[in-house]
């Protein structure tokens, strides 16, 4: 015999399962950080971090459980762990500027928050709808600010549907995505968390290091995402779309980079020796703070 409450149970069960599925497996980061680049011959990462541990008080700012590592990009992150990390790391980061106005003047020493993010596909969008709805939308959570949400230009796609693509943080995205749903003016839309992208150089392209640590030969700053070539961007390419990694390696390029046919090859990369013993004293200098983001997303 089934029960009012058995028949309660299953649906809170189900949709436990729907939550974990909607979620991509992906769960909020444990710690915050702060990051730390430079620039200069003369700059040293040690200097840095000896000068911050004389001028800054960690207790003052109820840090206590925090711990140093070199970033992929050959920088520093200062992470903090616990509830509160994320404003703790604020405080941080303000008292770091604060010590070091000269040095970020004279863009020596760069300071950022460094954020796990999360990608979000919106579908379901009606055309009174615009961007800034969708951010707005967003904010209504209260856990990130607007400088750490990114929304793409609203596309119609083949079938009529009209998507976009939101990048923020990662802890707010999965907590959107919980649901399936998000409330955008008149209109409920469909929310859906995607997988973490992997590695990937936005100088040469190729997966498994960022551009702070790239010796590849090619540089395709300037190419066009889609389809390779120069002089113009994703969004207002009409050429065929042609890999050019897929196509480098000898496999059928008739495809998008990262697409869901794409094989290049995303294995990671190793550090040559002479970085690997430069990173050991004192990490790669001149390294930028952050990746950028793909091109006409």
């Amino acid at each position: 015999m089934v029960t009012a409450g058995s028949n309660t149970c299953r649906n809170q069960m189900k949709e436990t399962r729907k939550g974990k599925e909607r979620s991509s497996g992906r769960k909020p980061p444990k710690s915050a950080a702060v990051a730390i680049s430079g620039t200069g011959e003369e700059f040293s990462y040690a200097d840095v971090l000896r000068k911050a541990r004389e001028k800054i008080d960690l207790k003052a700012l109820k840090i206590d459980n925090s711990r140093i590592r070199p970033s992929a990009n050959g920088g520093i992150l200062i992470e903090i762990s616990g509830k509160e990390g994320n404003s703790k790391a604020d405080a941080l980061i303000k008292k770091l500027r604060e010590t070091f106005d000269s040095e970020i003047a004279d863009k020596k020493v760069h300071f950022s928050r460094r954020i796990v993010k999360g990608d979000i596909r919106v579908t379901g969008i009606d055309v009174s709808i615009w961007e800034e709805d969708i951010r707005d939308s967003i904010l209504d959570y209260g856990d990130c600010t607007a400088d750490n949400i990114r929304v793409s230009r609203i596309q119609r796609m083949r079938n009529g549907i009209e998507v976009a693509w939101v990048q923020c943080p990662l802890a707010t995205a999965i907590k959107i995505c919980s649901s399936g749903s998000l409330r955008v003016g008149w209109t409920t839309v469909r929310v859906e968390l995607l997988k973490a992208r992997p590695v990937q150089c936005f100088r040469c392209w190729k997966f498994g290091h960022v551009r702070g640590m790239c010796n590849d030969p090619n540089d395709r700053s300037h190419a066009c995402y889609r389809c390779g070539k120069e002089g113009h961007n994703a969004r207002t390419c009409d050429a065929a779309p042609r890999c050019v990694l897929c196509t480098e390696q000898g496999r059928d390029g008739n495809h998008r980079i990262r697409s869901d046919i794409c094989g290049a090859d995303r294995g990671q990369s190793r550090p040559t020796t002479a970085q690997n013993a430069g990173r050991t004293r004192d990490p790669a200098r001149g390294a930028e703070a952050s990746m950028e983001a793909k091109d006409g997303s």
